[in-house]
């Protein structure tokens, strides 16, 4: 959006992709699985399915495989649309794997329809979500400050809850408030529950490496500053206070 010239500012985290934290993930339809894809490495020549060219998928794909020496040339790309293609394309082996997200990982995995060759967290950190002000937000900035406050409070009380989930009721608190409103089955929620820094920051760096791989793939209208999209002072200032 920011690169079509919607002057939009990134100021905390609002999902990521960590290590150690299942979330997104390269999986193998149950066929290939069984005739030898079963890492990233074993990759080359499939049929690798996405949504669309230049979704977060297409993304994840190309940047885990430049980590381990390849590139998208070195797969067959099959953009599918939804997600629901994507699955229903590894259910009948019509594709030997894809990248997918939870709940749906788990869904495939339960059915035997396919497994999971490795998490995208593993292999890479990658900022997903984040939360964005408008320019007429923005030129308030003691409302910012106010609001990123109590933001930082949720994230707390969230990374408490969803990441070290070190009490279930509260667990299970977070789940229903977000199930409530994303009008979702709560164990679906359960399984997708993003990784988020428990103080809300960004990984500043990441929204750089983003821009440049999808500018570097002829995917990015003109040039963009990631300075000037991604704010972490406002953040840094509730912080402090």
């Amino acid at each position: 959006m920011a690169a079509s010239g919607q002057q939009l500012a990134i100021v905390a985290d609002k999902g990521r992709e960590e290590k150690g934290f299942p979330s997104s993930a390269l999986v193998a339809a149950a066929n290939a699985y069984n005739n030898g894809f079963t890492s990233l490495e074993s990759i080359k020549g499939k049929r690798i399915g996405i949504t669309q060219k230049g979704s977060t998928f297409h993304y994840m794909l190309g940047r885990m495989l430049e980590q381990k020496g390849m590139s998208l040339d070195d797969v067959e790309l099959v953009p599918l649309g939804k997600v629901s293609a994507v699955m229903a394309a590894l259910e009948s082996n019509q594709i030997d794997g894809a990248i997918l997200n939870e709940p749906n990982i788990t869904k495939m995995q339960t059915a035997g329809t396919a497994q999971t060759i490795v998490q995208v967290g593993d292999i890479i950190p990658y900022q997903t979500s984040a939360l964005f002000f408008s320019p007429e937000f923005m030129k308030n900035e003691d409302a910012n400050i106010r609001f990123l406050k109590a933001y930082n409070k949720a994230c707390h009380y969230y990374y408490e809850a969803a990441v070290e989930k070190k009490d279930p009721k509260k667990l299970d608190e977070v789940v229903g408030i977000i199930a409530k409103y994303v009008k979702a089955p709560a164990g679906d929620i359960k399984l997708g529950l993003p990784y988020i820094d428990r103080d809300g920051k960004l990984m500043a760096d990441d929204i750089k490496t983003q821009i440049d791989w999808y500018s570097s793939h002829g995917m990015m209208q003109g040039t963009l500053d990631p300075a000037k999209v991604a704010n972490t002072t406002l953040l840094e200032k509730a912080l402090a206070q």
